[in-house]
């Protein structure tokens, strides 16, 4: 039994849906609609129809990845996961394939950028800051590559870190241990919490 194309309208989000009779079929972008070369009064067999049904999948997808990347770079795993809570899970990996290929997604580059972010601007010691680059979707190995490779001076990261979150910290002993719980929480070792804080390492 064939379907038809009763009506192709443009939609408010700028998409153009296909519709037969009052029944909505489904939305592609310009571009997608050429390319399937759908129009008007087309008479579409189940197969046709289901194909179709798979490019408009594919071309929300899509759109929805560029939308995404417009807004902030993603790992490529984290940008698939946001994909497919809409579009499914084989469309999300297409997509996020597709803009690997067109160089829209790097991993490492993307690792680099946010782990300098980690380090710098919220003064993350090395633990917490891989786990948050593995959060965004970064392979743990990679992350912790990046994360070793940017790591320098941990303890006066970490003594920054405390001037800014605890600056009497060392005049006060249940500041500093607030202190001290703080920085590990920010991924510090024990050691270097301590040092920066001014207590003997060696005890």
């Amino acid at each position: 039994m064939s379907t038809v194309v009763t009506a192709v309208r443009l939609l408010k989000n700028g998409r153009y849906g296909l519709f037969s009779d009052d029944r909505f079929l489904c939305s592609l972008s310009g571009g997608a609609l050429l390319e399937a070369g759908v129009a008007k009064g087309d008479a579409l067999e189940d197969e046709e129809l289901e194909s179709l049904f798979a490019r408009a999948q594919a071309d929300k997808a899509r759109n929805k990845a560029l939308r995404l990347l417009a807004g902030r770079d993603h790992a490529k795993a984290e940008l698939a996961r946001k994909i497919a809570r809409t579009e499914g899970a084989e469309a999300a990996e297409a997509a996020a394939d597709e803009m690997e290929r067109a160089g829209l997604l790097d991993d490492r580059a993307f690792a680099e950028r946010f782990a300098r972010e980690l380090y710098g601007r919220r003064l993350y010691g090395r633990r917490r800051a891989v786990l948050e680059l593995c959060r965004r979707g970064v392979a743990r190995t990679l992350a912790e590559e990046i994360c070793a490779e940017l790591d320098g001076e941990p303890v006066r990261r970490a003594a920054a870190f405390l001037e800014k979150k605890y600056p009497h910290a060392s005049a006060d002993e249940k500041d500093r241990r607030r202190a001290l719980a703080a920085l590990e929480r920010a991924g510090y070792d024990w050691d270097t919490a301590r040092e920066a804080l001014g207590w003997d390492t060696t005890a």
